[in-house]
């Protein structure tokens, strides 16, 4: 819904069916070159769904143990998935909401080397840019334009990384 207020012109379609999305991805795929499917973060159907129709899967992850847990659970349901797809969908790990200068962040590193799952490189910095761009109805690549912050030069930037990252990995 946001991103369709904030980019009327951008095609989106939006499901919590998990049949529907089956059925319509498929054709969404053979109609554009990137499909972006963004799901919740929890095992529930829809998810399960998203990871059986995708190619490459990025998960945001917190740093902290609950967050690794968590990410260690789904993580092992989408091996299974990936033994019967051939290795697909592809993984990458995004640090999210990382604080400088805390153990948490370099944990959650060391948790994903021990899961097997790559991680980005690029990390996505806890920064109140991030919530600004929602209440002013734009997105950070945007908003860098019109504030002189560095904060939201540093989160453009490190958005940007991250789109690179996943486009070209």
């Amino acid at each position: 819904v946001w991103m369709g207020e904030v980019e009327p012109k951008l095609p989106i379609w939006a499901s919590t069916d998990p049949n529907a999305i089956l059925d319509r991805v498929p054709t969404l795929a053979s109609e554009f070159e990137i499909v972006v499917i963004d799901g919740p973060g929890s095992l529930d159907e829809v998810t399960r769904t998203i990871a059986l129709v995708a190619d490459k899967l990025v998960i945001p992850c917190v740093p902290g143990m609950f967050d690794a847990r968590a990410t260690q659970t789904f993580v092992t349901v989408l091996n299974r998935l990936r033994d019967i797809r051939g290795g697909r969908p592809s993984i990458l790990l995004v640090k999210n909401k990382v604080q400088t200068n805390t153990h948490l962040s370099n944990d959650l590193r060391e948790a994903a080397t021990t899961m097997g799952v790559p991680i980005a490189n690029a990390e996505i910095h806890l920064r109140q840019v991030h919530s600004d761009v929602v209440t002013q109805g734009t997105v950070v690549s945007r908003y860098v334009k019109l504030s002189k912050a560095p904060a939201a030069r540093a989160a453009a930037e490190e958005l940007m990384q991250l789109f690179r990252e996943v486009c070209n990995g």
